[in-house]
């Protein structure tokens, strides 16, 4: 492409470093999300080139003098991010940018402001819940219908902590571990509703297994999700009040990437609110060429 004079438009070179976000206690696995810390000049079409250049679920944009954070998918932009979140904050401390730790801040993004807490067992993001319900009869077997196995999903509700899950509830860990989903009718669902996708999870006692579907957002599987670990831990607890979880994603998907993420949530009157926590490990860093 060039302008009306044949000459190529001048482009410029970025940073963008390969966070892995949730990883588990050894630092393997993870959910890898792109970090773009100089993006103050950048437009939204540079910023959705970006994404799409990397590749990867989610690309986070921050600048530190308006404390702003966009994310993109390879394909649109999405107002929340749990694992690019935890990934940006994590580079920042890394590299030694934000003030000494432990510290917390307030930052922009999704067109509110989100807490912010880090230190040195990881970041932790505050999500604002705003409706937890069950799903009724048709949602429910039209939820099932997506899956081959669907007779495996029990129950389930939806969940709007500022992006919108459905949370399912499995029957079985090995339910839960051999779902095959029809991509297409996740992808036509999640449209008619408004979701990102569909957080699956079986609980044995303390332990909790999850799998997320988001083919309308360019992601069929995700190994760590912040923003739907947050909507499976407001949906526990609104199930039962408990208020402390510990979900394991990833594991079964293929390469496996065995994730790790804290949730606590905390209820006064009629607010409710979840935090979500992680560490990251910084994987590499690529110069992209940016029109």
């Amino acid at each position: 492409m060039s302008d009306t004079n044949g000459t190529p438009p001048a482009t410029r070179e970025i940073q963008a470093f390969k966070v892995r976000a949730f990883v588990d206690d050894s630092g393997r696995g993870g959910n890898p999300a792109g970090v773009v810390l100089a993006a103050d000049q950048l437009s939204s079409r540079q910023k959705q080139a970006v994404a799409a250049r990397l590749g990867l679920s989610e690309t986070a944009f921050f600048s530190l003098k308006n404390k702003h954070v966009r994310f993109f998918t390879p394909t649109r932009e999405i107002p929340f991010c749990g694992h690019a979140t935890v990934a940006t904050f994590s580079l920042l401390a890394s590299k030694k940018i934000l003030p000494k730790l432990p510290m917390s801040m307030s930052v922009q993004m999704g067109g509110g402001w989100r807490d912010i807490i880090i230190d040195d067992d990881g970041v932790a993001l505050q999500q604002d819940v705003e409706l937890v319900r069950p799903l009724d009869a048709q949602a429910l077997e039209e939820a099932r219908q997506t899956f081959q196995n669907g007779g495996a999903v029990r129950f389930g509700g939806l969940v709007d902590n500022g992006v919108k899950f459905f949370v399912l509830e499995l029957e079985s860990a090995a339910g839960l571990r051999e779902l095959k989903p029809d991509f297409e009718k996740i992808d036509r669902l999640s449209r008619a509703h408004e979701l990102v996708g569909y957080y699956l999870y079986f609980k044995d006692g303390d332990k909790i297994e999850a799998r997320m579907f988001a083919p309308a957002y360019g992601i069929n599987e995700e190994s760590a999700t912040g923003m739907g670990a947050g909507a499976l831990a407001a949906w526990l607890n609104w199930r039962d009040e408990s208020t402390d979880f510990t979900i394991l994603q990833g594991a079964a998907m293929t390469p496996p990437s065995p994730s790790i993420l804290h949730t606590h949530v905390l209820r006064s009157g009629f607010k409710t609110e979840v935090w979500v926590k992680g560490r990251a490990v910084v994987d590499s860093v690529e110069t992209v060429a940016v029109p």
